[in-house]
């Protein structure tokens, strides 16, 4: 029995058929899929991997337990532009060392510190919010949390400045998490676009290919603009 036998059930349907679901609706088809297969399924897009989806408590603490070289970091399939160096692509003592120089901004005193803003931060938002009027506490707490990691995180001499960083992240996250950047990255390979983007973005936000250049989904340009 081949190691894709071993894996759990999962979606018939053709892979070109479970992307299109997928990017069209990520949280309605996984609540599908764990409704028909329980708390373990394998999803299959084009040109990747087969994807194994877990729920349950004890299966994500199987995940978190496993060795460092159970996995390779390099190979993960994500479509969008992080940067080459992004932690998450790199394995063994390379990531190991840049760890290591986060990991004092995430420690002791220095957490700490973040305590006065993110409340000063969480209050700015409470103060803001209309009385007497139903409001939408996901979308509020997604701002609270999108600023606290904005000032706490990526840091700002100024005000102004803080501003630009979060109104340039704001702008990329809201491209690269679309349906038509999960597709293109199914039509390219996930891999081949994140690097197609990265060497875009060290030249400019070009790809070299003008119908690339020109989408509304041109992550590479978004993230030279948040650099600059």
């Amino acid at each position: 029995m081949s190691s894709t036998e071993k894996l759990p059930p999962g979606p018939a349907e053709h892979p070109v058929l479970q992307g299109l679901r997928f990017g069209r609706d990520p949280f309605g088809f996984l609540d599908e899929c764990s409704r028909r297969f329980g708390s373990a399924f394998t999803m299959r897009f084009p040109r990747d991997p087969p994807r194994v989806v877990v729920s349950d408590p004890a299966h994500v603490r199987q995940v978190f337990a496993l060795k460092p070289d159970a996995y390779s970091a390099s190979a993960v399939q994500i479509p969008v532009n992080l940067g080459a160096r992004s932690l998450l692509f790199l394995d063994g003592e390379e990531h190991r060392r840049d760890r290591q120089l986060m990991m004092p901004s995430l420690h002791g005193d220095r957490l700490k510190s973040y305590a006065h803003t993110m409340y000063d931060v969480t209050m700015s938002h409470v103060r803001r919010l209309p009385r007497g009027e139903r409001v939408d506490m996901k979308r509020v707490l997604h701002e609270i949390t999108f600023d606290v990691l904005t000032a706490c995180l990526v840091g700002g001499s100024t005000p102004a400045r803080v501003e630009q960083i979060r109104s340039s992240l704001a702008a990329w996250i809201h491209v690269v998490f679309t349906p038509e950047t999960f597709l293109l990255g199914l039509a390219m390979g996930p891999r081949r676009l994140r690097a197609t983007l990265d060497r875009a973005t060290a030249r400019g936000g070009s790809t070299g290919w003008r119908w690339l250049d020109r989408a509304p989904w041109n992550v590479a340009g978004r993230a030279r603009s948040m650099m600059r």
